[in-house]
């Protein structure tokens, strides 16, 4: 499959504009154009998990951090990070980052996080991006309908699930009411779905592309902004767990994520009935989980200084550090899989640098 279709498809679900202002996500190295038989899914981009990409023929890297973040100044051999880079590039293998974009999307990071604890009625801790669709009347030729459906799909006309996120089109077809003075055209209907505003100029293109439009087609949609027509995301999640003790829940943690300890502030026997969970650095979003009631927020990245804060507002913190987000290996891994007719492999590298002695 070329390379161009599966960043379509993958961001169909993961778009790019839903990526955090200070983030880079993307394509970061390879040709757009090139053939994939090959993924791999991975968390962190280190030379280990390189020589496995080497090793197994890969062709595209997914990776959760980004492999360029900061501004390189040049590619010399003798710096590690320009090496790895150099190292993809002379082997032809791409790499593709989808990091904060995951992290907000709905069936993102931290709803991964929040199922493997059990966390349930999830709502965003902080709420990040908000997406307004509007709904399109488009005013077509019966014989169309199914090729407008098809390109509705193409662009993502729908609600993306929760849980799957299938992109779902539901458009309902009506016949178009003419004024008196106009002449009814029993062969023609109207199509009306819900798009975000920016997909319309790109519905509009391809429907010119495929010669879709009729000489007495139009496109006109309403911009009536109402709550069921928007789509919010944010960063991280709280929800209710079954009550259990702050130290139950680190051992939770530990088990069900297989790291060998966490830092725990508050103590051990504090009652947990509402959870506030963030993949990675989440220590900025203590005064957020305070606000929405939540007995411990669980992310990494904490400082000291951040631990007396949550001890002065009595929340509990459980700092178990990045590598939680090595679920990203094996569930993305699993997704690519339903948009690619490729393999698809997850990383077997353990890329967490830190070690519990």
């Amino acid at each position: 499959m070329k390379l161009s279709k599966i960043i379509k498809n993958f961001e169909l679900f993961y778009p790019k504009h839903l990526a955090s202002d200070w983030d880079n996500v993307g394509l970061q190295i390879g040709d757009i154009n090139k053939d994939v038989k090959t993924v791999l899914t991975v968390l962190e981009v280190t030379e280990d998990v390189i020589d496995e990409a080497i090793e197994k023929n890969v062709d595209l890297i997914i990776c959760h951090h980004p492999v360029i973040f900061k501004s390189i100044k040049n590619l010399a051999y003798n710096n590690s990070h320009t090496n790895k880079i150099v190292t993809l590039i002379k082997n032809d293998i791409a790499v593709y980052a989808a990091h904060t974009n995951v992290d907000l999307a709905n069936n993102g990071m931290n709803d991964w996080l929040s199922q493997v604890l059990g966390i349930e009625y999830t709502r965003p801790l902080a709420l990040e991006k908000f997406e307004e669709y509007l709904h399109i009347s488009i005013e077509l030729l019966n014989s169309q309908i199914n090729d407008v459906i098809d390109l509705l799909s193409e662009i993502g006309s729908g609600e993306r699930g929760d849980v799957l996120q299938k992109v779902t089109v539901t458009p309902t077809t009506s016949f178009k009411e003419y004024e008196k003075d106009r002449k009814v055209h029993d062969n023609m209907c109207i199509i009306n779905a819900f798009v975000l505003e920016t997909q319309i100029p790109v519905l509009k293109r391809l429907m010119k592309k495929y010669n879709l439009k009729h000489k007495q087609s139009t496109i006109f949609y309403t911009a009536t902004r109402t709550e069921n027509m928007k789509k919010q995301y944010g960063i991280g999640r709280y929800g209710s767990v079954k009550p259990r003790t702050l130290e139950s829940l680190a051992n939770d943690i530990k088990k069900n994520f297989d790291i060998d300890g966490v830092k725990i502030v508050g103590s051990r026997e504090t009652i947990i009935s509402k959870v506030a969970i963030i993949g990675g650095s989440g220590s900025d979003y203590i005064d957020n989980a305070i606000a929405v009631g939540a007995d411990v927020l669980v992310t990494g990245d904490t400082g000291y200084h951040q631990a007396q804060h949550a001890l002065e507002n009595n929340i509990c913190l459980i700092d178990a550090g990045h590598h939680l987000e090595i679920i990203f290996n094996d569930i993305m891994r699993d997704f690519v899989a339903l948009i690619c007719d490729e393999t698809v492999l997850s990383s077997e590298i353990d890329s967490n640098p830190y070690e519990v002695i």
